[in-house]
């Protein structure tokens, strides 16, 4: 046995809240605390604990929804000496009052929705609830100090209870301490300390895994992320939290990330984890070889345990999937394969897993006859008897063998089915019952009644009242009489597999019904093989339903939910769905193509202003005469091969601009001169021209400079074929060329894009335009900012470094939990309205639609300007604040060209307020080992479009400002006087607490 492990895990927490007070200790459905301010707040809740007179392992009932104020609350109950016990809102009032009185609670933690949202359940607990927002207000945030046993009560979890009640169990400091010591012995909890530094929570509050993700991370000093309902059970969403949290380490059952893996865009995501702990339910070999496709240095674990050996016991690292078990002890853990006499068998003999240690809980509550059943002493340590078959190898390894009794496993849950049979032999017209498990995902029940008008609806409507809703029965069947055994009990071998669909099959009549109801089959394999068949019915998890989304979106290019599944959940009426939805279809060349509204916006004002070299995208690069120039040339007619959109033409044709691409047979060289250095010195201040979009016959002029001293090449392109990151993916691509090194083709073209914006135009602009008129107040007092000359300085171009640093600024994100555009774009609207006294403004944000990754390597002008309205009052905070900031930002990414539409058709006098954060300024690139230093054609600035943009990018340290105005409505003055209160905002943004009114 490993050596004795004293500190509490309220010690190692304060320990880690002392030492990164500022680091970021949880983050979820829009709020994000850090270690200090979690402590504060748990301090909060148990001072008021204290002071209402909580008694040492006093038990306290915690009923939440999903949010990380769950975590305030079981630490604040920790640190006032009491033990905390989480029920779920979802759950029957019965249940959750059952659980109440069984834990003898006097105190009921919840909060203000969730209180008036359930008010029949906290009406039948027949107390006042204590609500965390009033908890938290205790403006005594010092560490309490009350002293905990190890031997005292820290949690109770209550299982399904074959009883018909679920089943208290209780877990002691000591217990869970040792789980967390930060030691090698703790092979499981060490390993995932030492490699991951952010978490992801997944687990339900009432099931002991939450318990380890809680623990873990914050004894470690990990940052934990709390996964909603919702982003669990949405592909999109979940890989958005793990790619911006860069969530690293995952505890997580086989069967989730089985789905997940199997979703392409996440694979990025599962790619940049380091460690994975499984659990729950047996690990497939076949899984092993699914990681290791995707990423191949990821850490992965193999964790066993019951809830009554707090949460896992052992462990295996797992290297090969021909060697699959559950592995060693933990530390202060030891185990023993025994027989029915409590008689140890030799090893590779099946016997019962016993449990021995400090892991061993305290028992079940107010069930002295099962803990004395279950909970034993062998060879002088506490041990408990898991009811699991197992044999154990020759060098220790633990080989599961499955269950003893009825408790089963269901989709990784551990529940009693005499439970659900106990429950619904409670009703009054029930002779008799049954409850069955198939394939470890369907949940069957068979009933006989007394009553005929007992149908399946109302078995369903009397066990949802009593029933917490992972125990409900996916399928119930009558059965006039039980089949019963010459002992008369129910005959379970001779219940039939519910034939889930039993109309007569209908057979796919087309390819389409075919490769869908394929598809359905695969996530479904109870359904009955017919496109009429229904799938919830048939019995799919929702973790097959993630994945069935998931496929149906990235086969047929649509947008689906759960809910839209649910409303049609046969083939046929899938095929109607997704059929009347707007998806890519196949793309085929043509002669010339559309092109898009904001290209169609820079081609109206080149037009107004011929000789404005403000849409000219023109740069110069220097590098050394170890460039062989002949060489570089030759890649850039390679990279004009693989963009041959940069190649196009345009037409006015009875007022409609077209885009034409290049003749198959048409080849770009690029020029050579020769010249010397000083005549490259006179030659640079005069570089560039104005394109003439409808009659030049390219758009761009490149030239490779040789003097004596450098290689030089010059790129002018005309803004309109061409964006700055585009730019960027062609000199790339040059690079690539002259290199030698293989290059990523585009997997949609710049024109196939446009198809794609049309037909979200057509599909998705009213649900936009319904969207935004739903959100803008409609007696909001918006306008542009009034003019503002005073004085005959009127320079349109005013750029400085701003006093917010960079890392400052950073902070500012963490903080949040949001991007460099959700803070620019609220300081910028935030800026605004403050300007002209009001609370609400509307403005532009620059995108450059790049989310799909089918654009990573689209050359071409795929920008877009997207709609921001903020509003903002004296009662909102910044979290609120930039949290609609970031969910506006977030729907207008899904279908960008339909909300740019909706700002030019509906707000015109807005479209002209622009605000863009870019990444950091740098022109120059590397090629062949060597610096291409790029510089920008500087051209004068003499008018705008625009009335005002704001650009932001980082130099360094610095925050740099770029501010461009309209000289016919303001001076220099007041551009000065926008960077300054912008400047002061970012300071709000950066000082104020998250109840800081606006």
């Amino acid at each position: 046995m490993a050596r004795d492990y004293s500190n509490s895990v309220i010690d190692l927490f304060e320990e880690q809240a002392e030492a990164n007070s500022e680091k970021i200790a949880v983050v979820g459905s829009g709020k994000k605390y850090t270690y200090k301010a979690l402590n504060e707040r748990a301090n909060s809740v148990a001072n008021t604990l204290i002071s209402l007179g909580i008694k040492q392992e006093e038990r306290v009932l915690i009923v939440l929804p999903r949010v990380i104020d769950n975590y305030v609350a079981n630490l604040g109950i920790l640190k006032a000496g009491g033990a905390f016990v989480n029920a779920s809102p979802s759950y029957p009032a019965d249940r959750v009052l059952d659980i109440f009185e069984q834990a003898g609670c006097r105190f009921v933690i919840t909060n203000k929705n969730t209180l008036y949202e359930n008010a029949q359940i906290f009406k039948s607990l027949n107390v006042i609830p204590l609500l965390i927002e009033q908890l938290m207000s205790n403006r005594n945030i010092n560490n309490p100090g009350i002293a905990v046993s190890k031997s005292g009560l820290c949690y109770v979890i209550f299982t399904s209870g074959s009883t018909g009640k679920p089943k208290g169990v209780m877990i002691e400091h000591g217990n869970l301490a040792n789980f967390l010591a930060n030691e090698p012995e703790n092979t499981e909890t060490y390993l995932i300390g030492r490699n991951g530094s952010v978490m992801l929570a997944m687990a339900q509050f009432t099931f002991d895994m939450s318990i380890m993700e809680e623990f873990l991370a914050f004894c470690f000093g990990m940052t934990l992320v709390l996964a909603t309902e919702a982003e669990i059970l949405d592909a999109r969403l979940i890989n958005d939290l793990l790619t911006e949290n860069k969530v690293d380490a995952l505890i997580v059952t086989p069967a989730y990330l089985n789905m997940l893996i199997d979703i392409p865009m996440l694979n990025a995501a599962i790619k940049s984890v380091k460690v994975m702990d499984f659990g729950a339910e047996a690990f497939p070999p076949a899984l092993f070889t699914k990681i290791r496709n995707v990423n191949s240095d990821v850490l992965i674990l193999n964790g066993y345990g019951p809830t009554e050996a707090t949460i896992s016991c052992t462990v295996k690292v797992i290297e090969s999937e021909d060697d699959i078990t559950i592995g060693f002890p933990n530390g202060n853990v030891c185990t023993y394969i025994v027989d029915d006499e409590l008689n140890e068998v030799e090893n590779g003999e099946e016997g019962e897993l016993l449990i021995c240690g400090k892991g061993v809980g305290r028992g079940y509550m107010n069930l002295p006859e099962q803990t004395a059943k279950s909970f034993i002493t062998f060879h002088g340590m506490k041990a408990y008897r898991s009811g699991d078959f197992a044999i154990k190898r020759p060098d220790g390894d633990i080989e599961y063998r499955g269950r003893r009794d009825s408790q089963v496993k269901l989709r990784g849950l551990r529940i009693e089915l005499g439970e659900i049979e106990t429950v619904l032999g409670t009703h009054p017209d029930i002779k008799h019952c049954a409850a069955i498990v198939y394939d470890n995902k369907l949940l069957a029940l068979y009933y006989s009644p007394s009553e005929e008008s007992l149908d399946e609806s109302k078995v369903r409507e009397y066990l949802s009242e009593h029933l917490a809703h992972y125990l409900m029965p996916d399928v119930i069947v009558k059965i006039d009489e039980m089949p019963m055994t010459a002992n008369q009990k129910i005959d379970r071998a001779a219940l039939k597999k519910p034939d889930i669909c039993e109309e007569t099959a209908v057979l796919p009549s087309n390819e389409f019904e075919r490769h869908l109801l394929d598809i359905c089959l695969k996530f479904c394999p109870g359904m009955q093989e017919s496109i009429t068949a229904n799938i919830i019915n048939a019995g799919i998890s929702s973790l097959e339903l993630i994945g069935l989304i998931a496929t149906i979106e990235s086969e047929y290019m649509v947008r689906i939910s759960i809910g839209d599944v649910f409303s049609n959940p046969t083939v046929t009426e899938l095929e109607k769905f997704i059929k009347n939805c707007t998806r890519r279809e196949v793309f085929r060349p043509k002669d010339r193509y559309p092109v898009s509204k904001s290209q169609m916006i820079t081609y109206n004002d080149s037009i107004k202003r011929p000789d404005d070299m403000c849409w000219n995208l023109n740069y110069y690069y220097e590098m050394p005469l170890s460039i062989d120039p002949k060489r570089l040339a030759k890649s850039i007619t390679g990279a004009f091969v693989i963009h041959p959109e940069l190649l196009s033409t345009f037409s006015l044709e009875e007022g409609i601009l077209w885009q034409i691409p290049a003749a198959d047979e048409l080849m770009y060289f690029p020029e050579i001169v020769y010249i010397s250095d000083k005549e490259w010195e006179e030659m640079k201040p005069g570089l560039g021209k104005a394109f003439n979009i409808t009659s030049d016959k390219l758009l761009f002029e490149l030239c490779i400079y040789v003097t004596e001293s450098k290689v030089i090449l010059y790129v002018d392109f005309a803004h309109i074929i061409i964006d700055g990151d585009s730019l960027d993916i062609f000199l790339r691509d040059v690079t690539l060329l002259y290199e030698k090194r293989q290059i990523e083709p585009e997997e949609m073209s710049a024109y196939e894009l446009i198809f794609e914006e049309e037909k979200q135009l057509e599909a998705f602009y009213n649900d936009c335009r319904n969207y935004y008129e739903s959100l803008i107040d409609k007696n909001a007092q918006m306008r542009p900012i009034s003019p503002s000359i005073h004085s005959d300085r009127l320079n349109p171009f005013i750029m400085r470094q701003l006093k917010t640093k960079m890392p400052d600024f950073k902070k500012i994100c963490e903080k949040y939990n949001v991007s460099n555009n959700v803070i620019a774009s609220g300081a910028f609207g935030y800026v605004l309205a403050k300007e002209e006294g009001l609370k609400e403004s509307l403005h532009s944000v620059t995108y450059n639609n790049r989310s799909d990754s089918s654009l990573a390597n689209t050359a071409g002008f795929l920008c877009k300007n997207l709609p921001m309205y903020c509003s903002m009052n004296e009662d909102m905070d910044w979290s609120e604040y930039l949290n609609m900031i970031k969910d506006q930002m977030r729907r207008n990414l899904i279908y960008p060209a339909t909300a740019e539409q909706y700002m030019r058709d509906s707000r015109p006098e807005y479209v002209d307020n622009l605000v863009v954060f870019q990444s950091e300024m740098s022109d120059d690139f590397a090629i062949d080992g060597v610096t291409a230093k790029g510089s920008m054609v500087q051209h004068p600035i003499e008018a705008t479009s625009f009335k005002i943009v704001l650009q932001l990018f980082p130099m360094g340290d610095m925050l740099m400002a770029v501010l461009v105005i309209d000289p016919k409505l303001y001076d220099e003055d007041f551009g000065n006087h926008f960077l300054d209160m912008l400047d002061e905002t970012f300071e709000s943004v950066m000082n104020d607490g998250e109840t800081n009114g606006l």
